[in-house]
């Protein structure tokens, strides 16, 4: 896959909203409840091929998936009722007995699955991260380059410590992403090189069809980055939403693995 690089560094006020999420992330283990703890620093399934991180097959159809994170880390939306439920447009749906997560609406809300305390995950061993989805709708007049339409179909970040910008600390992040109209192999960075961002699939010419994509992080994040790779990142997160252009979106996630390099296909680096 060829990568289009171009730079476009926003301007400093966006880096706060993304900065509180690892703020949180990055909090002591102690200030945080048991339950979230807990739901942090589970062993992950070993596999023939690495490590299982989700296929939420454990999850209730309906209900939102156990154990994931709020964007910040603090809380667990499963346990949520009522009106903040309802802003979680996320929920596991079952197919011919296979579970998935589905999302369907407008607006903005990240689940997160936290990495930076699993006992048995080792980027260096396992550094291709697979995953599958589905994109049904994508935003109308979406664009991840123009931060006033950066709404998706369907988009899987990894993040890691702190990188810096100016007199700021800001989290670095690798986004993958289904676009509405950026191209298919582009990638650009954000908040001075520390967010990137990869258009893995785009436009609806296989909407309904799952993909499976590969990507080698390890790979990618020498590259981009180029200090010491982490053995472990602090979390894989999610994001549908249409908020921004006012518009809908729907898409399914499924499948998400770290696995070794010998066992990827054509794995994205």
């Amino acid at each position: 896959m060829c990568i289009i690089i171009t730079v476009k560094n926003t301007k400093l006020p966006i880096i706060l909203s993304f900065f509180g999420l690892v703020v949180a992330l990055m909090m002591a283990p102690s200030t945080k409840a048991q339950t979230i703890k807990e739901h942090s620093s589970t062993q992950l399934t070993e596999t023939a091929q690495g490590v299982l991180l989700e296929n939420f097959e454990s999850d209730e159809p309906g209900s939102l998936p156990d154990a994931w994170l709020n964007r910040d880390g603090d809380a667990i939306p499963a346990t949520y009722s009522g009106k903040d439920r309802n802003e979680y447009q996320y929920e596991i749906i079952e197919e011919e007995g296979n579970r998935f997560l589905r999302y369907m609406g407008s607006n903005a809300k990240h689940l997160n699955f936290p990495l930076r305390n699993r006992p048995n995950l080792d980027l260096t061993d396992t550094p291709i991260l697979r995953w599958r989805w589905r994109a049904h709708e994508l935003p109308n007049g979406a664009n991840e380059r123009d931060d006033k339409l950066n709404d998706t179909a369907a988009s899987v970040y990894i993040v890691y410590e702190m990188g810096r910008v100016l007199i700021q600390r800001v989290p670095k992040s690798v986004r993958f992403t289904w676009s509405s109209s950026v191209r298919v192999g582009e990638g650009f960075d954000k908040l001075y090189g520390n967010q990137w961002i990869f258009v893995q699939e785009s436009g609806g010419d296989t909407l309904g069809e799952w993909i499976t994509e590969e990507v080698d992080l390890e790979a990618l994040y020498k590259t981009l980055f180029g200090d010491k790779v982490p053995k472990k990142p602090l979390a894989l997160l999610i994001l549908s939403d249409a908020n921004s252009t006012q518009t809908s979106a729907a898409a399914d996630y499924d499948d998400f693995e770290l696995i070794r390099r010998e066992e990827a296909n054509n794995p994205f680096q």
